[in-house]
């Protein structure tokens, strides 16, 4: 995920920014490894809601994949429908 980190210009300086989905996939990580993050669930439910139109859902699978929860990505895309 932070390898394919772009490079943005900002105001700040140079920043490399995740993709959404690489987003998700630390937001999923972190919730596993301490479900008590539960703000970190209702951000990849955002970040899904916000971006459901571009967001490479494929990429979503592995990450959910990864960690055995693909059930919890189907129940949260059909939240967003």
């Amino acid at each position: 995920m932070l390898a394919g980190a772009r490079e943005v210009k900002t105001s700040f300086g140079d920043l490399r920014v995740i993709s959404t989905e690489g987003l998700i996939g630390f937001k999923l990580q972190g919730w596993i490894n301490d479900p008590r993050r539960t703000r970190d669930m209702e951000d990849i439910r955002a970040l899904l809601r916000a971006n459901r139109s571009a967001v490479d859902i494929k990429e979503v699978r592995e990450y959910f994949q990864l960690f055995d929860r693909m059930e919890l990505l189907d129940e949260l895309l059909r939240e967003i429908n």
